[in-house]
């Protein structure tokens, strides 16, 4: 369609994953896998006019299932779907990094929803409410 207009901000990357925060003018790509793996963060304007020069860069640890950036933070969830390698309670973590240092703030195990069959955390997202901002993430499931 020519109403699809297509970025590539890192040509020749793979594993490209991009996370929109309107509230805050940004958007995030996840490029690479494995230890070529990173984030960078763009303002959403300049990117929208082709400027992809990143804010901010850094490496993207873990095996990542889903991911978000709303303002100053990724969001990250690692881990996989529950199998003989990997029996319950799973190996899902939640990982916080902040863009401008790229350090990991915070990391907790996910204890959300143990008794699922099948658990693999599938997509991430921040959203707004009147207490403030919510992380929802929701998973694949048999």
């Amino acid at each position: 369609s020519p109403q699809i207009e297509v970025f590539d901000p890192v040509p020749g990357s793979s594993g490209v994953t991009p996370s929109l925060d309107m509230e805050h003018g940004r958007i995030g790509v996840r490029r690479g896998s494995g230890a070529t793996a990173e984030y960078r963060v763009y303002d959403l304007a300049a990117f929208k006019l082709r400027d992809f020069t990143p804010l901010y860069r850094f490496p993207a640890l873990y095996r990542t299932q889903a991911w978000c950036l709303y303002g100053d933070l990724v969001h990250q969830n690692e881990g996989s779907a529950y199998g003989p390698a990997n029996p319950s309670p799973g190996n899902s973590w939640w990982n916080v990094y902040d863009v401008t240092t790229g350090l990991m703030i915070e990391r907790r195990f996910n204890t959300t929803a143990l008794g699922l069959s099948h658990r693999e955390t599938e997509s991430i997202t921040v959203r707004r409410t009147p207490d403030g901002p919510q992380l929802v993430f929701g998973f694949a499931t048999q």
